[in-house]
């Protein structure tokens, strides 16, 4: 936490730290459940982890703005937002 407010300083706008040790295993999940096989899934699992991250946070952001996110189009995601 604190490195990530020292970058702050440095790079000018706001870190936020984010905990996505459940993203590849979310990613995981949905990609199993589209029925991919182990093969398949391992070249494009990294990718997929970094949208439920993305998407993750996104909809985290909604919670600190007060709206609700809009996930009609979307599965569900893992993870935590952390501000700093």
């Amino acid at each position: 936490a604190g490195e990530a407010r020292r970058l702050g300083t440095v790079v000018g706008v706001p870190v936020v730290t984010y905990d996505e040790r459940l993203t590849t295993v979310s990613a995981d999940r949905v990609l199993m459940e589209r029925g991919m096989n182990a093969q398949d899934r391992r070249k494009v699992i990294d990718k997929v982890a970094a949208a439920v991250m993305l998407q993750s946070w996104l909809d985290g952001r909604h919670q600190f703005d007060g709206e609700a996110p809009d996930r009609s189009a979307r599965g569900s995601t893992a993870g935590e937002r952390h501000a700093d």
